[in-house]
């Protein structure tokens, strides 16, 4: 039959990594008609129909309509499988867990079990263990688990860089629970814990939105986040909140700026009683509004910059500093200049003839302003994709067939961690650099420290759908007195995961 005759010289023009992501583990990956049959079982199955034992049934008397509807099922689910287990490899990239030893079908169970909060898949406790450096967790119980894992997250990565002020830290915990007339888990509440110097001193609920920040006011805290939703066409507003220094919530407010969605990129405390909001609205708005501490918006005001992120923000002078990015564009160096009206005074992009820049994090320190940062040499063929002429040797001189020693120099040589310094409102200057490594985050205390990834160990990975280029990079933490001059350089024992 003619979709048959199709879908078999489909699959037989598939190369075999493809293949690995057409198929799930638990159909196989064989070739037609092996592949076909299976992919028609399927089918049949998500149809809701039962595969029964086939007498003879000859497929090629199938009428033409039934046979678009099997081939729509079945490339519809075979496409949902796909997408969930980019998905479940990009967030083990991005969280830096290690899928060493794990079949696809168990990536898939881990990314839901820690995902969705549950932690109870016999996995994720190994996963968790093999990945964080230092982590003894014989018997933890799923609460135990949950508990480790957001503190982690958030002291890690979940809030990126300045989170770490004078002894504070926050961690938020997420939960869900099963909608019967939806037929799946919602969101339920996400419960915030701020500790001092390790040790706990309040926790606080909130169900109106799901947390996506905190931050140490003057104040109390400010906490922010986002109407969660299950289709992209349901409304998702910001919501701004404050608690007071005993974990009691004093107010939250719905953000009202006349958008569908619109989400906080970082709130920021103003020194004078009042918290900056920089937001961004249906994907093409930069938004900054201010508040007082009770809660009353003072201000607002948008501008349209088109579909760019917002990646960053600090306090500058009496404006900020707000890093707008394109993924697509290979935007990752720019940066806008905001009064405390948000009014955009400057726009300019960090770079120079022979290298390009990435901003990774931003901190304001003894009134100037910092930005971590790794530079990578201008690319071939004019490409933005920074690892394209360590691909380019790779294919002139090795092929596919390159050892992990005589690959990581290769890696290595294409970065310089740069710390950026803003001393007065200018376009930043370079301050300090390493070679062999990546900018990492910033932390103010009394000091400020620096976290640069020097790449260690890297692997060539052609077939692999999420990266082509992987392996793990050693935290060193370098300090900063307040004058400036460095005081320290520590390695950490921490393992940063890279993947590009």
């Amino acid at each position: 039959m003619i979709v048959n005759n199709t879908l078999e010289n489909i699959l037989e023009n598939l190369e075999p990594n493809e293949l690995d992501e057409l198929f799930p583990d638990e159909f196989g990956a064989e070739l037609p008609g092996g592949a076909l049959r299976r992919i028609e079982k399927m089918a049949l199955q998500k149809a809701g129909l039962k595969s029964k034992k086939r007498k003879r049934f000859n497929y090629r008397i199938w009428a033409p309509a039934a046979a678009c509807l099997l081939l729509t099922v079945s490339l519809t689910g075979v496409a949902a499988e796909a997408r969930e287990y980019n998905a479940a490899v990009d967030f083990f990239a991005e969280n830096g867990l290690s899928a060493e030893g794990l079949s696809r079908g168990d990536i898939k169970a881990v990314y839901r079990d820690i995902s969705t909060n549950r932690f109870t898949n016999d996995k994720t406790a190994e996963v968790i263990r093999r990945s964080v450096q230092g982590v003894e967790l014989p018997a933890p119980t799923p609460e135990e688990l949950a508990e480790f894992w957001n503190v982690n997250k958030v002291n890690n990565s979940f809030f990126g860089s300045n989170r770490v002020y004078e002894g504070i830290t926050y961690a938020v915990n997420s939960n869900y629970k099963f909608d019967s007339s939806l037929g799946f888990d919602v969101f339920d509440k996400s419960i915030v814990g701020c500790s001092y110097d390790g040790s706990p001193l309040w926790k606080a609920e909130f169900s109106s939105f799901y947390v996506e920040g905190c931050i140490a006011a003057s104040e109390g805290t400010a906490v922010w986040g986002f109407t969660p939703t299950w289709s992209s066409e349901m409304p998702s507003p910001a919501w701004l909140a404050r608690v007071d220094d005993s974990g009691n919530k004093l107010w939250e407010h719905k953000l009202n700026h006349g958008f569908e969605n619109e989400y906080i990129a970082e709130v920021l405390d103003n020194g004078d009683g009042t918290m900056a909001v920089i937001s961004r609205g249906d994907l093409e708005y930069l938004c900054l509004s201010q508040y007082d501490m009770d809660g009353n918006e003072l201000s607002f005001k948008k501008t349209q910059v088109g579909n760019k992120g917002i990646w960053n923000a600090v306090r500058l002078g009496d404006g900020y500093l707000v890093q707008l990015g394109s993924y697509t564009d290979g935007e990752h160096a720019h940066l806008a200049k905001l009064d405390r009206d948000g009014n955009i005074t400057d726009n300019f992009v960090y770079e120079s003839d022979d290298c390009d820049y990435h901003i990774v994090a931003m901190a304001e320190f003894e009134g100037k302003v910092y930005l971590s940062a790794y530079a990578v040499p201008k690319q071939s063929g004019g490409s933005g994709y920074e690892v394209a002429n360590i691909l380019d040797q790779v294919f002139a001189k090795y092929s596919d067939d390159i050892s992990n020693e005589e690959f990581t120099p290769l890696v290595r040589d294409n970065y310089t961690a740069v710390l950026l310094c803003d001393p007065e409102g200018g376009e930043p200057e370079t301050f300090y650099s390493v070679k062999g490594s990546l900018g990492g985050n910033l932390y103010v205390e009394d000091t400020l420290k620096w976290d640069t990834e020097r790449v260690f160990e890297m692997f060539y990975s052609p077939y692999t759908s999420s990266f082509t280029i992987g392996g793990n990079c050693r935290v060193y933490r370098y300090t900063f007195d307040g004058s400036g001059a460095l005081v320290k350089c520590d390695d950490t024992g921490e393992t940063a995961y890279f993947r590009r």
